[in-house]
């Protein structure tokens, strides 16, 4: 299975332990952040100045579209109740367009999608905290030597010569698959109790 850090986790919590293959590096970087952002012509510049606005959100399973920043809108003291609409989108490209177009005040994406469009007249109030990127892990009833079959070829796969195209056909931006460990994940591990504890998370 090819995980998000959030889906990974509640993945473990509810089934046990699996086996960690190989987490994704993009930009040679085995975490990324998340960004909370408005129009560059938004008179808003922090997190407290969203009460009351609409906010245009991923996917509720989304790590860097909904959870992230669910926690981070808690942390700066926002009830669900002070935000009047979380607007749904199951794509960051159409979460960027609904705040271009004016139809919503702020939304969140994936660094590397905030950044992409920039330049197009955004501007970034919150960054997440660094968040292990996404994982390959093997049910337990695979053979231990496939397991190391497998990692063993993920790992060394950038050092192949049709590497780096397998590799950008996972997703935008991959330069490797590297070592990974649960604890990886502790961070995100805390952050969805603390969601849990609020309800944001069931």
């Amino acid at each position: 299975a090819y995980l998000g850090p959030a889906p990974y986790v509640l993945m473990r919590e509810k089934y046990g332990e699996k086996r960690l293959l190989a987490r994704q590096a993009i930009a040679g970087s085995p975490t990324f952040h998340g960004k909370i952002f408005v129009r560059d012509d938004s008179p808003i510049q922090t997190l407290s100045e969203l009460r009351g606005k609409r906010i245009a959100l991923g996917d509720p399973n989304s790590t860097m579209s909904y959870l992230l920043p669910r926690y981070l809108l808690q942390q700066a003291g926002l009830e669900p109740k002070e935000l009047p609409a979380f607007g749904s989108f199951g794509d960051h490209m159409n979460i960027v367009l609904a705040v271009l177009a004016g139809e919503y005040a702020a939304g969140a994406v994936k660094e590397d999608v905030f950044f992409a469009h920039e330049s197009r007249g955004l501007r970034a109030i919150a960054t997440t905290p660094p968040i292990s990127d996404h994982v390959f892990a093997a049910g337990n009833a695979l053979d231990a030597k496939t397991v190391d079959t497998l990692r063993a070829a993920m790992l060394g796969l950038a050092t192949q010569p049709e590497g780096p195209a397998i590799l950008l056909a996972i997703t935008a931006g991959v330069t490797g698959l590297v070592p990974v460990a649960d604890q990886d994940y502790d961070n995100m591990r805390k952050i969805l109790q603390q969601l849990k504890a609020s309800g944001v998370v069931p």
